[in-house]
């Protein structure tokens, strides 16, 4: 599917396209997120894709810069979430305050401007995060927010049927 296509699809028909590409069992889930995470990286137009390892976030995608601010701990995010109800954290650079100086110093440096902060997560397991960045002013929509819901709960849930690990 060429970018020119892929900016023609409906949320419903991008869901779906999500949920085969991930459970695809011809290739690796780890292949098959960062796939996935790469074409919608291009169709949101969003600059990074990361997810927490040993406390810290990887790359899965960047739009060819790579980024220290990927590498943030993910203690300095989640000391940003207001209630143990959100299921995503909000982070834009012109909101930090004095108190997320580090994070405001190492994203201004980066030239990120959004990030998001999703839960992967089952009903029995939190698995770890995914963080998507943008390198552009903006506000994340709604079908952004709910497509990146969905990558995070059905990579959560394939790991917990495979037993795989974050």
């Amino acid at each position: 599917m060429s970018d020119s296509d892929a900016r023609h699809i409906d949320t419903k028909n991008l869901i779906d396209y999500i949920f085969v590409t991930l459970t695809d069992k011809s290739h690796p889930l780890e292949d098959n997120l960062k796939h996935v995470c790469s074409f919608i990286a291009n169709y949101f137009d969003v600059s990074i894709f990361s997810k927490n390892y040993k406390g810290k976030f990887e790359v899965i995608f960047t739009n060819g810069i790579i980024s220290n601010a990927a590498y943030i701990d993910e203690k300095e995010y989640l000391d940003i979430k207001v209630n143990d109800s959100e299921q995503m954290i909000f982070m834009y650079i012109n909101k930090l305050d004095e108190k997320h100086q580090y994070l405001k110093d190492l994203f201004e440096g980066q030239k990120i401007h959004a990030s998001l902060l999703i839960p992967c997560a089952t009903k029995q397991k939190t698995y770890g995060y995914l963080r998507i960045d943008s390198r552009y002013e903006r506000i994340w929509g709604r079908e952004e927010k709910i497509v990146f819901q969905v990558i995070a709960n059905l990579y959560a849930l394939l790991l917990e049927f495979t037993n795989q690990k974050f």
